[in-house]
């Protein structure tokens, strides 16, 4: 268990996937591989270190800042030898909107081109009509981040952090990967929450900006990777119909979340969260929720009004411990979800699960 509001230093190895190899950038117009044979890419998060694996494949090697799921990227502090992982890595994806702050300064250092996946979602549903982002717990701390994305499809630090960090002129022309023919992915508004790994629309928008980047660093696997991102995103649009199978068929039902993270799934799915707002925002926040709340989510849960209550066991404190309990006492089917990818998976697999295991829930 974690509180999300404790302050977490890696040690300099343990957290850290060893999977980089040291060697020297090759020039502006073409990565040189690292010495395993690919592209060095740093991911703040395993989420997006799957992403980026699953589309790069043998072309690129991965170093995933956080993949234990008992630390909080909310609160991380990075290590010197992440910052020079950073520094040297050939491509560079976060997820911003406030979740991995850590990277902010990370990025100013490096001269690869970084992927920002809230500012590619957002930029994706730009093409798109726009749709009220769920409200949740880290809304008014988060809200405002990413008010100032401009409209390309991925950000690159130069975008981000003006010209200290040197990317914007050359990279800030490199946009319109899928200007071609509209995004049929587009839709949410990211600004307000920044788990967006669980808006499957929007990973499918990151999967393709990882694509196009990797495509110009290495023009010669180009093709390799377009047809694994393609595969991706067959594997994610059969995720988005799972997803729209269950609007069909349970729009209106009322869930209770005692997480913030799957606010986009749950939108998605039709499904209201009858979670108070108070109560998300003190879990957001690591801290206990007001006993007020914690009393109207026991009357909730004593009167059976959720039809699925969605636990994540990674951030379980006492509080959330009892009203599982509570709720299983009372019948209601807990469907257990996380913040990070689980180890001996990878990402489509583990949301489709988690799609899965809650539609299975709304029918019992």
């Amino acid at each position: 268990m974690f509180e999300r509001a404790k302050k977490v230093t890696a040690p300099l190895a343990g957290l850290v996937v060893p999977l980089l190899a040291v060697s020297a950038c090759g020039g502006a117009d073409e990565a040189a591989p690292a010495d395993g044979g690919g592209l060095r890419v740093v991911a703040s998060t395993n989420v997006w270190g799957d992403v980026v694996r699953a589309v790069g494949g043998d072309a690129v090697e991965v170093t995933s800042i956080i993949d234990d799921v008992n630390v909080d990227p909310h609160s991380y502090e990075s290590s010197p030898a992440e910052a020079a992982e950073v520094a040297d890595a050939d491509l560079v994806i976060y997820n911003g909107g406030g979740y991995d702050a850590f990277m902010e300064n990370l990025v100013a250092n490096t001269d690869a081109p970084v992927i920002q996946a809230v500012r590619t979602a957002e930029d994706g549903a730009e093409e798109g009509e726009e749709r009220p982002a769920p409200a949740q717990g880290g809304e008014e701390e988060h809200a405002g981040h990413e008010d100032g994305a401009e409209g390309g499809d991925h950000a690159h630090d130069g975008e981000e952090h003006g010209d200290e960090a040197g990317h914007g002129e050359e990279h800030g022309d490199e946009a319109g990967h899928g200007d071609e023919g509209g995004d049929p992915h587009a839709g949410h508004d990211h600004s307000g929450n920044e788990h967006i790994w669980y808006d499957v629309h929007a990973v499918h928008d990151v999967a393709e900006a990882v694509s196009a980047e990797l495509g110009e660093l290495v023009p010669d696997q180009a093709e390799a990777i377009d047809g694994r991102a393609q595969d991706l995103g067959s594997e994610l649009e059969g995720i988005e119909e799972r997803i729209a199978a269950v609007s069909e068929a349970h729009s209106g039902d009322e869930v209770l979340s005692f997480d913030p993270i799957p606010q986009y799934l749950l939108e998605e799915g039709g499904l209201d969260d009858l979670a108070p707002e108070e109560f998300l925002t003190a879990l957001e926040a690591g801290n206990d929720p007001p006993a007020s709340a914690v009393a109207d989510v026991q009357d909730l849960i004593d009167e059976g009004e959720p039809r699925v209550v969605l636990h994540n066991p990674q951030t379980e404190s006492g509080v959330t411990r009892q009203l599982r309990e509570r709720a299983e006492g009372n019948g209601i089917p807990v469907v257990e979800i996380s913040e990070l990818v689980p180890a001996d998976t990878d990402y489509a697999t583990w949301m489709g699960g988690q799609v899965d295991a809650l539609a299975e829930a709304l029918e019992s």
